[in-house]
């Protein structure tokens, strides 16, 4: 099916008011029927509080659908936070999904995800696979089953959580970090190891004064 392209070859801006979006490039095509830009020279795409930087993408105009490849860093412009991953696909007002390996920095913590996915109406994070939550202030390191981050109270869920702090370690079906306040809350079954004392709980509260 032939369609008209448009070569932009110079730097080019696209804006959706809709969604306080804006898109810039080097350069990359237009394609009239599909309404849809797309690049290879690099993409910066703005959007409220966040910066993405990608090495290619494409975006179309009509579903508000995105995807970007190669090299991705969102970063958080109130928050501080950088996400690094190598896909990152996006649908207006919905959605972020990350089908790759992701890393996740912020206030001291980094978190790795097998994949990921970001609920825009929610304002929530999910990742529903096992990776390592790195609290870098406390110096404690976590393996969870699953995963969601509520940017809005700054919490942390954890199914099947598992820490270590240097020769402590740390255990239960579920966890709540609270990163205002560094506090975790370990809920059911609750353990807390260290060499051969053993302390049992249905909840333990672990906090830096």
């Amino acid at each position: 099916e032939n369609q008209m392209m448009i070569w932009i070859n110079d730097k080019f801006t696209v804006e959706n008011s809709k969604e306080k979006f804006k898109l810039e490039s080097e350069n990359g095509y237009y394609f009239d029927e599909k309404r849809e830009f797309k690049t290879e020279s690099g993409l910066k795409a703005v959007k409220e509080d966040y910066v993405l930087t990608s090495k290619k993408g494409f975006y179309n105009i009509d579903s508000e659908e995105g995807r970007v490849e190669g090299n991705v860093v969102i970063t958080g412009v109130k928050d501080h936070s950088v996400t690094k991953t190598e896909i990152a696909l996006y649908k207006g007002g919905e959605y972020l999904k990350v089908p790759e390996k992701v890393e996740v920095r912020k206030d001291g913590n980094i978190l790795y995800a097998e994949n990921g996915i970001y609920d825009i109406k929610k304002d929530i994070g999910y990742s529903k696979q096992p990776g390592i939550f790195d609290n870098q202030k406390d110096k404690l390191k976590i393996n969870y089953k699953d995963m969601n981050y509520d940017r809005k109270t700054g919490k942390y869920r954890f199914n099947d959580f598992k820490g270590k702090k240097e020769d402590v370690l740390f255990s239960s079906e579920y966890a709540v970090y609270d990163e205002k306040k560094r506090q975790f809350n370990m809920e059911n079954s609750a353990k807390v190891q260290q060499k051969d004392i053993i302390i049992s709980s249905e909840r333990f509260i672990y906090y830096r004064d």
